[in-house]
């Protein structure tokens, strides 16, 4: 688990690379690392101080898809807390981060329904 000192602000800093090592106990001790990449989204600052940003009913989702499913395949329908629906009151909508497998994905824009549209 990686966790920060303090919240990070793409203002500031929009990426960070951290180099991990891993080192044994034993003599010699011996040691392996890792790069640690870290890029920070760039995010609208709270215009309402007394209305939070939407927060995901879950924080992570993990799904089994068959091979050669027949595409596009709906996965799962992505929602924010019933808190933040009810106290939204300009909307919002769901999108990709484009980059990574984004492009083997589709969200719909506004009820947040997530396809698999491509077979990776």
């Amino acid at each position: 688990t990686v966790t920060t000192t303090s919240s990070l602000d793409y203002e500031k800093q929009s990426a960070y690379n951290v180099t991990i090592v891993a080192s044994d106990l034993g003599h010699p001790s011996l040691s392996s690392t890792a790069l640690l990449m870290v890029s920070v989204l760039d995010v609208p600052e709270q215009v309402e101080e007394d209305v939070p940003g939407p927060i995901f009913t879950h924080r992570y989702y993990e799904l089994e898809v068959e091979e050669n499913s027949v595409l596009p395949l709906k996965l799962l329908t992505l929602n924010v807390s019933q808190d933040f629906r009810s106290r939204a009151n300009h909307g919002y909508t769901y999108s990709l981060v484009p980059g990574g497998d984004s492009e083997w994905f589709h969200v719909e824009r506004f009820n947040g329904t997530l396809y698999l549209v491509a077979n990776p």
